[in-house]
């Protein structure tokens, strides 16, 4: 598949993992760093976490599961 398509589908699924978050986590989105590099950004009680993606965004639906889940973990301790 090609990255492009890979990025339209992660974005839909973070998306989607979005409207299942408590209201504490503000934002979360693909971000690229000023090296580059693209990883995913959530702000909760407006501090900002980033995770890591593969440069071809070849996610699985355990990686999304797994982000989800420390996101939560993430909205619960804070």
């Amino acid at each position: 598949m090609e990255p492009e398509n890979n990025i339209y589908l992660t974005n839909q699924v973070l998306k989607s993992i979005k409207k299942s978050l408590p209201k504490s986590c503000t934002f979360l989105s693909l971000y690229r760093r000023k090296e580059g590099d693209i990883c995913i950004r959530s702000v909760v009680n407006k501090e900002d976490y980033y995770y890591t993606v593969p440069q071809n965004f070849s996610l699985t639906e355990a990686s999304f599961e797994r982000i989800h889940s420390l996101i939560l973990d993430t909205c619960n301790v804070a």
